[in-house]
C-alpha cells in the first residue's frame, strides 16, 4: 500500500504523528491512512483494557494476526 500510494512514513513515533497530518496529496489515500491509524489505536486500546480489567494478555502475534 505504501509503495503504490507513494507514501514514505517516518520511522520515529513523533515524526509519524506529524506525518499523519498530511500523509498524501490524494484525499482518498489520506483518509485510508488516517482510518488505518485509528484502527491500530483502537486495537491497542482494546488490548490494554483487556489486560487491566481481565488479567488476560495475548502475545503480540495474536494481536496483530
Amino acid at each position: 500500500f505504501t509503495t503504490r500510494g507513494q507514501l514514505v512514513p517516518p520511522l520515529l513515533f513523533e515524526d509519524g504523528l506529524k506525518w499523519l497530518r498530511n500523509p498524501s496529496r490524494d484525499k482518498n489515500v489520506k483518509l485510508i491512512v488516517r482510518l488505518l491509524h485509528q484502527a491500530c489505536l483502537q486495537l491497542i486500546w482494546k488490548e490494554i483494557n483487556s489486560r487491566i480489567h481481565t488479567d488476560v494478555a495475548r502475545p503480540p502475534e495474536a494481536i496483530f494476526a
